[in-house]
């Protein structure tokens, strides 16, 4: 009975596999063409990754394509529909700085003993 069952997953498993496509990318900065490490990658179909040191990444996405959000801190978010591709296709994106108003700083006497009471 168990047997069954290991085999039905399985075929689901190799049915799944046998649907969805490798995607190779590459994420640059758009001004300067830059690579940029750890950039995070998320596919509409619940995929994700990173890119590596050299702005590449490589995810499985669907036969007929899904849409794309790359995100990097300081930089605009992408959105953008890919299919399947033999090419490495590369990604610009721009700098949107961001402004830090202020930081404060707190802590309890109590629990903190070099601070003075």
């Amino acid at each position: 009975m168990n047997f069954k069952y290991l085999l039905a997953s399985l075929l689901f498993t190799i049915g799944q596999l046998s649907m969805a496509q490798n995607y190779n990318g590459k994420v640059l900065d758009g001004q300067n063409n830059s690579p940029l490490p750890e950039a995070h990658v998320t596919a509409q179909n619940g995929k994700a990754t990173y890119t590596d040191a050299d702005g590449n990444f490589q995810l499985s996405i669907p036969e007929k394509g899904t849409t794309v959000a790359i995100s990097y801190m300081g930089y605009k978010t992408i959105q953008q529909f890919i299919s399947p591709s033999d090419t490495v296709n590369q990604f610009l994106m721009e700098e949107e700085p961001f402004e830090v108003n202020g930081v404060m700083v707190t802590g309890n006497a109590k629990i903190i003993p070099y601070l003075p009471q």
